[in-house]
């Protein structure tokens, strides 16, 4: 199984537009891996990619990726999907013959998603109706429903959708996905509150949505009662979860912009925490399980 990182930045990419702070001035200036692209990531075993953040396009071209079979979604985020077009790009031609039109000549990609989810990005609409059916009516997708708990085969890798938000603001899903005896789980965005979460017990690859950082370059001291807390793990819960559920490796990926820390300051605490295997992504990391 090999994992590449697409983009390893959060909800505000590295630089932030405009944003003159020590961390986005460095990575204007340095590129990758002090830049960081939005969140997602490329299953190279069955040429599938988790989520379509605005600048998917350039993370794609980037790595030199030749095909795209597959798209999963773990949830409507704009920094999530705002890159939807890509589907349109990879599959669109202008026909060679009178009356030249414009249509997917090939074959088109799955779109792949729990019902809730996919629910809710049909709900994503131009004034002509929703994106997601408009590509579907041109054959640039084909959208398959997928059911939480149920695994999905494709190829030799088994994909599970569980849903990790139970609070009712947003259907968010974590893929666990397997090939033969290893696991890795995707778990990118809002993982608070979680009814259970035994199904990282051993996982070989753990790539969890950044925990909340204090600093004092970025966000300081963060309020008891902040809403941060609830929904994401702090470093010291993401710590007893790895000590808790005996994960092997875990790599963190969605890092946000607001925590104020370049790609040095990361690798800091990598030396920190480097009993427990804490590796801050980049984009352009590969992984293999």
């Amino acid at each position: 199984m090999e994992i590449i990182i697409l983009g390893s930045g959060g909800f505000q990419t590295i630089p932030k537009p405009c944003c003159q702070c020590r961390v986005c001035a460095e990575a204007r200036i340095k590129g990758p891996p002090y830049s960081r692209n939005g969140p997602s990531i490329f299953l190279k075993d069955i040429n599938a990619i988790f989520d379509t953040p605005k600048d998917i396009v350039l993370s794609v071209n980037r790595e030199g990726i030749k095909k795209v079979d597959n798209i999963f979604y773990t949830h409507w985020h704009t920094d999530h999907t705002e890159g939807m077009r890509i589907v349109e790009e990879i599959t669109a031609s202008w026909s060679e013959r009178p009356p030249f039109e414009l249509k997917n000549h090939s074959h088109p990609i799955n779109v792949l998603a729990p019902k809730q989810v996919i629910k809710e990005l049909k709900r994503i609409k131009s004034p002509l109706g929703s994106y997601f059916d408009y590509f579907e009516s041109q054959n640039y997708i084909k959208i398959k429903a997928l059911e939480f708990g149920k695994e999905k085969v494709l190829n030799n890798i088994r994909i599970t959708p569980i849903k990790n938000n139970f609070d009712g603001r947003v259907t968010s899903t974590s893929y666990l996905i397997k090939e033969d005896d290893k696991e890795a789980v995707y778990m990118p965005c809002d993982p608070k509150p979680f009814e259970s979460l035994v199904f990282l017990e051993g996982c070989d690859l753990f790539l969890v949505s950044s925990p909340f950082i204090e600093s004092k370059q970025g966000l300081k001291k963060i309020p008891k009662t902040h809403p941060l807390r609830d929904e994401l793990f702090s470093l010291e819960e993401l710590i007893d979860l790895i000590k808790r559920y005996k994960i092997k490796r875990t790599v963190v990926v969605h890092i946000e912009e607001m925590w104020g820390l370049s790609y040095e300051d990361y690798k800091l605490l990598e030396k920190k925490y480097a009993q427990y295997n804490i590796i801050f992504s980049f984009d352009g990391l590969r992984l293999k399980v």
